[in-house]
């Protein structure tokens, strides 16, 4: 290896400088430019090293591939030949970053390497074959690469030296060198094998640094003044301590074995072409001279006869890392242009140049291709067999002639130099001071990384199996690639620096294809409009990103989207404290309906919505909205609306916490708020909204403290909201799903379904805030029906917690009078499961339309129509304020197959101390249908209405637990089969005072207006054989019998009027202090069948009034095996039975029962407590209704 012709060698990275400059007026030396541009060097591989690691590509550089047996053929031995079995892999091109420098491979195969050109001169470099492996054998081989950087001279490259100059030459060049390499036999893991052969380089006393890959030399080096030069004789003269030398000096020291050095002046930096006389291989021909005379080498100097190690693309050639050495016999002649050697040197040398012809160049004279280089060493041993020295670790070795001497602490690398500038103006100092304690050598640096291990193995005849190769590269993207899911990074320039800080500019500069754009921590203002755009995420750093609109525009939504496909937006602080904060909103401009929306895992805060949802799905295809995982938080001032409001369909509003957020409260302990910290108050309406845009407003300290309001949130005080709060459905949304959410607090209902649409009169637009409307102005009358779309579709809302509402748990956006308005929010396919509904129904209205009273109600769920509903497992408790307010569990006015399944409805409109006296009107009771149908089909041939004979109940009533303070647990008009099985009916007062129907019954109320079918087809023979007995001549005349068959079907087509009420527990429970009168506990009355059996029916009153535990009417009637208990109720009767049928058997009861039929009755195995007034109250009772007297058959 060439060395640098150089005054002194200084780069010492523990000093920490940066650079180096220049000043006027003086000198610029060598050693100046060289550490300026160490340093430089160092910084970058530092650098690269910070970025990359100390090893790995990006690429498929040095990628090991396609190993195959190979053989190399050395220079013979004598006559013989010499070939070596060993194999040969494909090296792909590339590149590969080792210690912070970066290697390039050509694509050559592994002996092919043009770094490496002595790998076939003698062979110890090449793997055994695995041809040579026993059967069934298995053997792993480690590929790694070491690198290094060479320096390379113009004797080397001609091309560097400048011809203009007559001959001299300027700078060398650093050539970085690579070789990959194989260690045989290893382990069969990348790391283990790594292990393996750092412990081989290390030979258990050197080092290998993981962190930066390089092998360091355990060696150190100190230089001390020679003490054979120093006599204390007065009579010899005196010789200072140090250097002798009577000129500048550049010494080098060089291990050339781990025990054995040599040292030289200029650096060891002379070096030559030269050529070796086949004839007498001691003679060396020189065929790039020395300078001058004192550049001519002298006998008993040291020589290092170097042969070819890489090969330049212009066919020039890098010297070996290092060479032979030999003693200079005799000195350079320079007649004859050479020296004899004390040694000759290995003839196998010259075989292998002249075998290798594709090496030489063709610039080269023919007689000239081949050759050697030389190095002079000056500070040789002088021995013909060992021209370098041996050293022992810590004991001081001299250099003849120089005054100084060198200290090993160690053995060392082959290779290791030290550099040392010695001065004669202070001979006791050398340069680096560091030499004089101890000093690590100045280099090589070498590099080492594992690539692949190649796993070789044999089968049960020796056959060698296909090579397994396991790439151990480590691997990295570029910069310009590692984007991770971020496109562009948006800062805001205060807090944080992204490559755009504006939101606005970030999308912007997207592709149309879309991308991600990262909203790194801080305050950012902005107002997003992105319309018809797809496929873009904007993701924040969650609290840390806070993103507010901009001071001239906080009215307008933060984020609007407007025909926008597929866009998430999550991650997120959003602060709209004048309007909405994420606003999806298809207008004409949109291309396509907005789809893919995704609003996930953010802190949203705003005056108006937090989220509103408005896509034009008139088009057919899905919306898929989700919301998820959101803290959603409205401010409660009077322009607060639905927190969400959705419009789509397909959506999922899925494990969100929605918040109506108040003033703080600073009586309220459990309010986390501290106003005092905020002079300016987001609630006051006189300060002008732009301020709390603007950096004057500590919008990072208020959004913690609001969101940690909206997170702790679990219980509040009575208050009056402004806002209206809670999640609004749309009408003609389909497919929703509301499911997991927390709604806490609001004038509004937790969830509203329907809304009203956007209409403007004449004299302005319509007020849309508002849920009562008896009538409309006759202006707006056919814009609102022509406008209004009444139905949803296919909703579930499950699983939510619902608490504090102003209005009901679950409701619909307005309540209007359906016969004198024809509009009714009707919802198809609703299934309500598991929900919590609590503590709602705080803020009726104290003033609503007489008219609407009976079409209305508020308390756990208030709807007006619905098909095909579904209200399971539900918990609906503790609504209402007071049992003065009208307040219901589950109300339903028009219904189609409802399903009410074990629910807990409890306590809804709960006992105060207050009286019963001035009860507010309304609608109340556990559970209230208004009048349910089985729905209507249609006959496709004629195209009449139908009612559909699916098999479906009206009304399915089961395991439900209903205890209602006041009002009746269970009110139902049906016109279809209804079903009530298994139930637990509590009624805890009456309300006549307000509600008649309570004088006919005080717990359950049911009415069946379906028909039996027995009955019509009674009503239609009595009909015919009237028709036949006073007109039979005219018969054939009679139009309404006979000339209509499509009204016969219809008859036939009505639904059963069938009330099956079995295992039901009821009580009425008049234990109040008012005394109370009213008909009876349960009244069931049907134009069909009625079943009730195994019921318990208790009253439980103090002196209380009443007629009858029981009554049913009906066409059929079967009471069997019940209970009838009135204990200190004042009654005569426990059943009042009237039916045409009519049946009563196996029940015992405390008072009379009344079975009344006309021609068919059974009465039989009853027992009755109280059995002594019975036949005279039967027939009081029976003179009353006008019917005959009713044998008693009970028994006492």
């Amino acid at each position: 290896m060439a060395t640098e012709d150089i005054s002194r060698f200084l780069f010492q990275p523990e000093k920490r400088y940066a650079s180096v400059r220049m000043q006027q007026g003086r000198v610029l030396m060598d050693s100046d430019w060289n550490e300026a541009e160490r340093l430089d060097q160092e910084l970058d591989r530092q650098t690269l090293m910070d970025l990359v690691c100390a090893k790995g590509t990006s690429n498929t550089g040095f990628q090991i591939a396609d190993p195959a047996a190979a053989t190399v053929s050395l220079p013979p031995d004598g006559d013989l030949s010499n070939d070596v079995q060993t194999y040969d892999f494909a090296i792909a091109p590339g590149s590969f970053y080792l210690g912070g420098l970066r290697f390039t491979a050509p694509g050559q195969p592994f002996l092919d390497q043009l770094d490496w050109l002595q790998q076939d001169a003698r062979g110890d470099g090449l793997p055994s074959s695995p041809e040579t492996l026993a059967s069934n054998a298995v053997r792993q081989d480690l590929v790694y690469l070491r690198g290094w950087e060479q320096c390379v001279t113009a004797v080397e490259d001609r091309e560097l030296r400048e011809q203009a100059l007559g001959g001299p030459d300027t700078s060398v060049r650093m050539r970085r060198m690579q070789r990959v390499e194989v260690l045989p036999d290893v382990s069969d893991t990348c790391a283990a094998a790594m292990t393996q052969l750092q412990q081989q380089l290390t030979a258990g006393l050197h080092t290998f640094d993981d962190r930066t890959c390089e092998l360091q030399s355990a060696a150190r080096l100190t230089v001390s003044p020679d003490p054979n030069g120093v006599t204390e004789d007065p009579c010899r003269p005196a010789v200072s301590s140090g250097y002798l030398g009577a000129d500048n000096q550049t010494i080098r020291v060089q291990l050339t074995a781990p025990d054995r050095f040599l040292w030289s002046y200029d650096n060891a930096a002379p070096l030559y072409r030269v050529q070796v006389d086949a004839n007498d291989l001691t003679q060396v021909r020189f065929l790039t001279l020395p300078r001058d005379q004192e550049a001519q080498p002298l006998a008993g100097q040291a020589v290092e006869i170097i042969p070819w190690g890489a090969l330049l693309p212009n066919q020039e050639k890098i010297a070996e890392l290092q060479g032979q050495f030999f003693t200079i016999a005799s000195s350079y002649d320079p007649t004859t242009q050479t020296l004899t050697l004390a040694q000759g040197i290995d003839p196998a040398w010259l075989v292998w140049l002249a075998d290798h012809p594709e090496y030489h160049s063709d610039r080269d004279p023919s007689q000239e291709q081949q050759y050697f280089y030389l190095r002079l060493w000056t500070g040789g041993s002088g021995e013909a067999t060992s021209p370098d020295f041996g050293f022992t670790p810590t004991v001081p070795v001299s250099l003849p002639g120089t005054g100084l001497s060198v200290t090993f602490s160690s053995l060392g690398l082959t290779g290791d130099f030290w550099i040392m500038a010695a001065r004669p103006n202070t001979p006791a100092l050398v340069v680096p001071w560091d030499l004089l304690v101890s000093a690590p050598p100045m280099g090589p640096r070498v590099y080492v990384a594992p690539l692949a291990l190649i796993r070789w193995q044999t089968d049960e005849n020796g056959e060698l199996r296909e090579p397994e190769v396991r790439d151990c590269r480590d691997r990295f993207q570029p910069l310009c690639q590692i984007r991770g899911c971020c496109t562009v990074t948006v800062g805001d320039g205060n807090q944080s620096q992204g490559l755009f800080n504006a939101l606005e500019e970030a999308i912007a500069f997207l592709p149309p294809e879309g991308g991600k754009v990262c909203l790194l921590p801080g305050v950012h203002r902005a107002n997003v409009v992105l319309e018809n755009r797809q496929n873009l995420r904007i993701s924040g750093c969650g609290p840390q990103t806070i993103v507010q609109p901009r001071p001239d525009q906080v009215d307008q939504p933060i984020f609007r989207l407007d025909g926008a496909q597929d866009i998430h937006l999550d991650q997120m602080t959003l602060v709209a404290q004048s309007g909405t904060a994420i606003q999806v909103l298809d207008t004409e401009a949109a291309i396509q309906p907005s789809r893919g929306i995704h609003i996930l895992w953010n802190d949203i805060v705003a005056r108006v919505h937090a989220i509103e949802i408005r896509v034009d799905n008139t088009q057919l295809g899905n919306s898929e909205i989700r919301i998820a995982h959101n803290h959603l938080g409205i401010l409660d001032t009077d322009q607060g609306r639905a927190i969400i409001f959705s419009l789509a369909d397909d959506v999922v509003i899925e494990r969100n916490r929605l918040v109506v957020v108040p003033a703080p409260d600073p009586s309220d302990p459990n309010d986390p708020r501290r106003p005092q910290d905020f002079p300016d108050d987001p609630f006051d309406n006189c300060i002008r909204p732009q301020f709390f845009s603007t950096a004057n407003f500590a919008i990072q300290a208020w959004t913690v403290q609001t969101f940690n309001y909206i997170a702790i949130l679990t219980y509040l005080p009575p208050r009056t909201y402004q806002a209206q709060g809670g999640i609004q459905i749309g009408g003609s949304s389909d497919q929703v799903r509301i499911v997991g959410n927390e709604i806490f607090g609001g004038s509004g209902h937790g969830v509203t379904l329907g809304h009203w649409p956007t209409v403007v009169t004449d004299t302005g637009r319509l007020e849309t805030g508002t849920f009562f409307v008896s009538q409309f102005p006759e202006q707006a009358f056919a814009r609102i029906q022509e406008a209004f779309v009444s139905t949803l579709y296919a909703i579930v809302i499950a699983e939510n917690q619902i608490q504090f509402m102003g209005l009901s748990g679950i409701g619909v956006g307005a309540f209007l009078i359906g016969d004198r308005i024809g509009l009714r929010v009707r919802v198809e396919d609703l299934t309500v499961y598991r929900n919590q509904i609590t503590h709602c129904a705080q803020q009726i209205p104290a003033e609503i339309p007489e008219a609407l009273l009976p079409d209305m109600a508020f308390g756990g769920i208030a709807l007006t129509d619905c098909e095909l509903a579904i209200i399971q497992e539900n918990r609906i408790e503790d609504n209402g304020l007071s049992h003065r307010d009208p307040v219901c569990g589950i109300f339903i006015l028009y219904g189609e197959k409802i399903e009410i399944t074990n629910n807990r409805i409890l306590n809804n409109g709960p006992r105060t101390s207050a009286s019963n006296a001035n009860l507010r009107s309304g609608v109340r009771g556990g559970i209230v249908i208004g009048i349910s149908f089985q729905p209507l089909a249609h006959e496709i041939d004629q195209g009449e209405e139908l009612l559909s004979p699916d098999g479906i109940p009206a009304v399915k009533i089961h395991g439900n637990i209903v205890t209602q303070p006041l009002g009746q647990a269970l009110f139902i008009v049906a016109f279809g089969p209804v079903s009530i099985v298994g139930n637990q009916f509590t009624s805890q007062d009456v309300d006549v005072q307000v509600n008649p129907i309570s004088l006919l019954a005080g717990t359950v109320y049911i009415l069946n207006l379906g028909l039996s079918q027995d009955l019509a087809t009674s009503l239609l023979l009595n009909s015919f054989r009237t028709a036949a007995t006073h007109n039979a001549a005219g018969f054939e005349q009679a139009p309404q019998l006979t000339s209509d068959p499509a009204a016969l079907r219809r008859i036939f087509y009505l639904p059963s009027g069938s009330i099956l009420f079995a295992n039901n527990q009821t009580t009425l429970d008049l234990r109040a202090e008012e005394i109370d009168l009213t008909l009876s506990s349960q009244l069931l009355a049907s134009l069909d069948d009625i079943a009730y059996n195994s019921n318990q029916s208790e009253c439980t009153t103090i002196l209380d009034f009443l007629l009858t535990n029981t009554m049913m009417l009906g066409v059929t009637i079967r009471s069997n095996d019940n209970r009838f208990q009135e204990g200190a109720t004042i009654t005569v009767f426990s059943l009042i039975s009237l039916g045409f049928v009519n049946m009563a058997t196996g029940n015992q009861a405390t008072h009379c029962l009344f079975v009344y039929s006309p021609a068919f009755r059974v009465e039989a195995l009853n027992t009755i407590l109280y059995s002594g007034l019975c036949e005279r109250g039967n027939v009081i009772l029976a003179r009353l209704l006008g019917l005959p007297p009713v044998q008693s058959q009970s028994r006492a």
